[in-house]
């Protein structure tokens, strides 16, 4: 359960991040982001990947539980790239 909770966690950060960028969020929202949206979704963004890794280290300890998240981060990124290229 806590494998799925981290990944949800750093695919939704990754997202978020990404969203907070004017072109992505222009491509997905048809419309300009502000200035408090941008800050928003970064922070979003940010707390996501955050929690993510506080649930790796939990599922898996400190050692092998930084390694997983990063795992984490990079196939996650893959997605959102695949996703937002193909939107």
């Amino acid at each position: 359960m806590i494998l799925l909770l981290s990944t949800v966690l750093t695919f939704a950060g990754l997202f978020a991040l990404s969203l907070s960028m004017d072109r992505h969020h222009r491509k997905v929202f048809h419309r300009p982001i502000s200035a408090r949206a941008r800050v928003l979704w970064r922070c979003g963004g940010w707390l996501g990947l955050g929690a993510a890794l506080v649930a790796s280290i939990a599922l898996s300890g400190w050692a092998v539980g930084v390694l997983f998240w990063l795992g984490l981060v990079s196939l996650a990124g893959l997605a959102v790239i695949l996703i937002l290229a193909f939107r």
